[in-house]
């Protein structure tokens, strides 16, 4: 096994940690929801995920956007309470830009004196962003990290509207705010939960089927590799949604951007606006993965003059049902192109996984001009042209 690969198989027990975190978070909002912030930035740095973190909240003063630093911890805890001004800084700026920022930091300049990288995810109320939450380590942040440092935002955005709620509220309205709070945060932990289970049961079947097609340790690791990259993508796209819906069209362009793939007159992606749920993404996404693999390797991506064709609509069923009905269309490949030596994990998972697990009809056909595949799957209500 690679290092590479190593690191990456131990980085999925960062789940059962991440768990073990939102069921804290999750159960102290429900009881003492003023005490979140503070043991959200802790349980970064007590967990190694971080060297320091915190969160500002913006807040008005004599005229002036302030942070107030209202949870430090590690190396600059010392300067919890103290504000500092809003335009200063990459603090601001995602507040701001309303987006996540990576910072590289390589001359130790912080208040923190670290080196490394620091990562920043605005805090909202209602859409608006009021704060921020950041942590910092001399190592890279990476895509998990960034999935990670999402999710826990999500409580400590709602800790700040129990906040806000209980500053505007009577005594008996922050009594109902408190239970709608514990609820809604109950529900989202069970979401959570399922969530976590799901995907470590997709990663361990990936591993599984990556190994049994075989090949060298170093093909075995680098599909393996990839096949997780796509995965993480995948649940990245689904923290931009707290129902964790992902838009298929973003879902398609992240794929071919990973690698290097953008818009041109050679790729044409065309469909309307399509939300797809976390199983069917993260399917999807494997099969769009294996599908531009290929393209690459032995396809249109890799032949010059060759082009692709990805387009999708919905259609509704005799039932009153819908589906999204999607066409992977590679044009121009000569008929004697070189092939995979094995037909292995790709074809399984459009073939096999695909109708089993999300009641899809494929097709996968390698024809003189290339690869066409044509997914047809089941929508639930709702679904077309709603991106939550």
């Amino acid at each position: 096994m690679t290092d590479e690969l190593a690191r990456r198989t131990a980085r999925l027990s960062d789940h059962a940690l991440e768990n073990r975190m939102l069921s804290i978070l999750a159960r102290q909002l429900a009881e003492q929801p003023g005490e979140v912030l503070q043991t959200l930035t802790d349980l970064l740095v007590a967990n190694g995920l971080a060297q320091s973190a915190g969160i500002g909240i913006v807040m008005m003063q004599q005229g002036d956007d302030l942070f107030r630093w209202d949870a430090l911890s590690g190396g600059i805890a010392r300067l919890k309470g103290v504000t500092t001004p809003v335009d200063k800084g990459p603090c601001g700026d995602v507040v701001r830009q309303n987006q996540l920022l990576l910072l590289r930091r390589a001359d130790g300049s912080a208040q923190d004196g670290a080196k490394g990288e620091m990562m920043l995810v605005p805090l909202q109320i209602d859409g608006v962003p009021v704060g921020m939450l950041w942590m910092a380590h001399d190592r890279a942040f990476d895509q998990e990290d960034a999935r990670l440092l999402t999710s826990l935002s999500v409580f400590a955005s709602a800790a700040l509207r129990w906040r806000h709620h209980a500053r505007d509220n009577s005594v008996a309205g922050d009594a109902l705010v408190a239970r709608g709070l514990q609820e809604r945060q109950r529900l989202l932990l069970a979401e959570l939960q399922n969530r976590v289970r799901n995907i470590l049961t997709v990663v361990r079947s990936v591993f599984s089927r990556t190994v049994e097609h075989g090949g060298t340790l170093e093909e075995v690791g680098s599909h393996f590799r990839g096949r997780l990259d796509a995965l993480a993508r995948t649940q990245l796209g689904m923290t931009h949604s707290l129902a964790g819906n992902i838009d298929l069209e973003n879902l398609i362009r992240d794929e071919l951007v990973s690698v290097g793939i953008g818009d041109g007159p050679l790729v044409g992606i065309e469909g309307p606006d399509v939300a797809l749920d976390p199983n069917q993404a993260e399917l999807l996404g494997l099969a769009f993965h294996e599908l531009t693999t290929n393209a690459l390797k032995y396809g249109a991506l890799r032949v010059p003059g060759a082009s692709l064709k990805i387009s999708w609509a919905v259609n509704m069923e005799q039932g009153g049902g819908r589906r999204l009905d999607l066409i992977w269309q590679e044009q121009g490949v000569p008929a004697v192109s070189v092939q995979p030596h094995h037909e292995g994990f790709g074809r399984e998972l459009i073939e096999d996984a695909l109708p089993y697990q999300l009641g899809a009809t494929t097709r996968l056909d390698i024809g003189s001009g290339g690869i066409r595949c044509s997914i047809s799957v089941p929508l639930r209500s709702g679904a077309a042209g709603d991106k939550e």
